[in-house]
Order: C-alpha cells, then sequence, then structure tokens
C-alpha cells in the first residue's frame, strides 16, 4: 500500500513500500513540496522503519532535507528498541552529507547509542574518512565513543592510519583504556604503521625513531 505522499501525487518525491520497508527512488530539491503538508512524516512501517531512516541509508540528501524541514523525528525515540538514530545510520554508510543534514537541524553531535556509541565512534568503526573529518570539524568529542572504548581504539583495532592521525591531530588520548584495559596501541597490529604512529604519539620517541628507519 502506498505511502501518503504518493497517494497524494506529490511531484517532488517517488516512494513506495515493497513488504514492510520504503523504498525511495528520488526527490528534486527544486521541486515543490505542498503534498507533505498535513501528513505525518513519522510514519513506520511494520518493522518500525521511519522515512527518515530510509532517506538516510540510502543516502537521499534531498530527500532527509524535506523530512525534516517538515519535522521529521532525528532519533528512534520509542519507535525502535534495535534501529540506530538516523545520523549513526548515514555515517555508517559514508552519507556525510545527510550527516551534515541531520547536524544542521540540531542532532546532538555526541549522540551516544549503547549499540553502536557516538557519531565518531561509528565512524572510525566503518572506516568513514570524510565523516570523520567532518565530525572532528564541528566539534565532536574525540575521546568519546562507545562506553569506555574510544575512537582511537576502534580505528587502531581496524588499522586505520589515516584515521589514527586525524584523531590525535584533534587531540585524542592515546593513553585511554577501555574495559578490558586496552589502550589503542594494544589493539594495533606490531610493526603497523598504526603501530608507528601510537608510538609516537605516546611519547616513545627512541623506539618510534627506530620503526622509522626500516
Amino acid at each position: 500500500m502506498a505511502l501518503p505522499w504518493l497517494q497524494s501525487n506529490c511531484p517532488s518525491c517517488l516512494c513506495w513500500s515493497r513488504g514492510s520497508r520504503v523504498v525511495w527512488a528520488g526527490l528534486s530539491p527544486h521541486a515543490p513540496r505542498p503534498a507533505l503538508q498535513g501528513f505525518n512524516v513519522n510514519l513506520v512501517t511494520t518493522d518500525r522503519v521511519s522515512a527518515l531512516h530510509e532517506a538516510c541509508l540510502g543516502g537521499h540528501v534531498a530527500c532527509a532535507k524535506v523530512l525534516l524541514e517538515n519535522g521529521a523525528q532525528v532519533s528512534p525515540g520509542e519507535l525502535s528498541n534495535h534501529l540506530a538514530s538516523p545520523i549513526h545510520e548515514a555515517v555508517k554508510r559514508g552519507h556525510r552529507e545527510c550527516m551534515e543534514i541531520l547536524l544542521a537541524h540540531e542532532v546532538d553531535i555526541d549522540q551516544e547509542d549503547l549499540q553502536h556509541g557516538t557519531p565518531l565512534y561509528v565512524a572510525c568503526t566503518y572506516q568513514r574518512t570524510d565523516c570523520v573529518k567532518k565530525l572532528l570539524e564541528l566539534g565532536a568529542n574525540v575521546n568519546m565513543g562507545k562506553r569506555l572504548d574510544t575512537p582511537l581504539h576502534a580505528a587502531a583495532r581496524k588499522s586505520s592510519t589515516e584515521v589514527v592521525i586525524l584523531l590525535t591531530d584533534y587531540g585524542a588520548n592515546p593513553k585511554c583504556r577501555n574495559a578490558e584495559f586496552k589502550c589503542a596501541l594494544d589493539l594495533a597490529v606490531p610493526n603497523s604503521k598504526v603501530e608507528q604512529v601510537l608510538l609516537l604519539r605516546e611519547g616513545n620517541g627512541f623506539l618510534s625513531s627506530l620503526f622509522f628507519f626500516f
């Protein structure tokens, strides 16, 4: 069954349902949007997926913008016990523009999800470097991740040298320890570039210089 804005022949949005999910086929940012007025943009499918979630999952920037302008919820709230928020979904898939639109609509940049952590932690876990850069530029807490696990732990675990450098440049504390009492260096692959960077940042200049001579 089609959603209300499709039934109203909205010229700006083409969507339809397949099973219990909403599929977004595209939205023109310049098209008129009167058909959304008066409808509940927070309608969810039977598996509790909202239109904004779908827009962020698919990287449909214009869709997300229209939904937010018309009052779409920016966090799952009581809709779901298992879904991540729209910003976590956008970051996970590297949809930086969707992420930025959400942040422009006052989404908490350090919103911590118990299952997924902060947006920065998610970006580091999935090695979404563009999202990492933008989140750091916009003031994300560089040491706030998932419980005691920091974004630097996630980057070291993934052997992501560029992300490790970014995080430490923005002041990430390499000595933070997680629930297993491990710091980022403990998670780095031995003799890897990530280990070299972390040794330098921890102030182990002599050991680090030895690594870089080879």
